[in-house]
């Protein structure tokens, strides 16, 4: 009887046998579980594109929960709202406002979507036909699907500052139709969104009340406000709190309670908004449930789950 002892392994030939043992587990994590998923993942996508560029148009009814604020009806077709027929009552308003609409108007997260759908099929088709030895080109090309479709979603529950108040503005009287009334007279005293929240057509009023105490109305030749300033020196700790209160205390018009809001309600409430300073009095946010873009809220949180596992997986095989 003979025993046979095998030489000892160098560290060198041991970690080769490793990686030669990941390439092969992340190969096989590619060809049977990653690849075959794509071209479902491409006809999502498609469903998705072609929901929203349909140029069917879709009627929601509009109203405020439990009050008569608001009731109307909001058509969407495509990424444009192309019709909304609504009289608004807000208690800070003296009357109710007819406003109907007189030209479409953009939803700009869902163009942003289209483009970037379209952006994510590119991406997968060049992911199907990347070799799966290709390791680190294929976990970066996973990785750039994964990214976009995790904008896709943030596109669709939030929407970006930009589109709203106090960055946005409408020219009441150019967007909807005059109907016998002066809508410029609500310019600066009425604000209106239209975006997506949450997969949902959501439309938010502000109303305005325009501050004429001095010297919180004041905007100097850059745009910034009393406000924007002593808020800016509050927070590089240049001016203390107290000193602005103890300051506007001796004022004339806090003396004898001519002031509209409190020294509080400047700093906190004001915004520098078209040229004005303006403090909200009065909010209203609506919601109207698309069943499309629910449906496509849906389907790309199911993708982006999809994506996000199979990322881990392979990203996890890699260790």
């Amino acid at each position: 009887m003979t025993t046979e002892i095998y030489p000892r392994l160098e560290d060198s030939k041991i970690l080769e046998l490793e990686q030669e043992s990941k390439l092969r587990e992340q190969k096989w994590l590619i060809e049977h579980f990653i690849k075959p998923e794509l071209p479902k993942i491409i006809e999502t996508l498609g469903v998705c594109l072609e929901i929203i560029t349909s140029k069917d148009e879709i009627k929601l009814p509009i109203s405020s929960a439990r009050t008569e604020q608001v009731k109307g009806i909001v058509t969407r077709c495509s990424s444009e709202l192309t019709d909304l027929d609504i009289k608004l009552h807000l208690k800070s308003l003296s009357k109710k406002i007819h406003l109907k609409l007189n030209e479409s108007i953009e939803l700009t997260q869902l163009t942003e979507m289209v483009g970037l759908i379209n952006q994510i099929m590119s991406e997968v088709q060049i992911l199907k036909d990347c070799p799966a030895d290709e390791i680190k080109q294929f976990v970066k090309q996973l990785n750039r699907i994964l990214q976009n479709l995790i904008k896709c979603n943030v596109v669709l529950n939030k929407p970006d500052e930009h589109i709203l108040f106090p960055k946005h503005k409408i020219q009441l009287d150019q967007v909807f139709e005059p109907n016998g009334q002066k809508l410029q007279h609500y310019q600066d005293r009425l604000t209106i969104d239209f975006f997506i929240l949450n997969s949902e057509i959501s439309i938010e009023f502000k109303s305005l009340e325009k501050v004429t105490e001095s010297p919180w109305n004041q905007i100097d030749p850059s745009g910034k406000s009393h406000v924007d300033k002593l808020r800016e020196d509050l927070k590089h700790h240049k001016i203390k709190l107290n000193d602005i209160l103890d300051q506007d205390k001796k004022k004339i018009g806090h003396v004898l309670g001519l002031n509209r809001f409190s020294t509080n309600d400047y700093l906190t409430r004001s915004i520098t908004f078209n040229h004005n300073v303006v403090i909200e009095v009065e909010k209203l946010l609506i919601h109207c449930q698309d069943p499309n873009l629910i449906s496509i809220g849906a389907k790309l949180t199911g993708l982006e789950h999809l994506v996000s596992k199979m990322y881990g997986n392979l990203d996890m095989s890699m260790m």
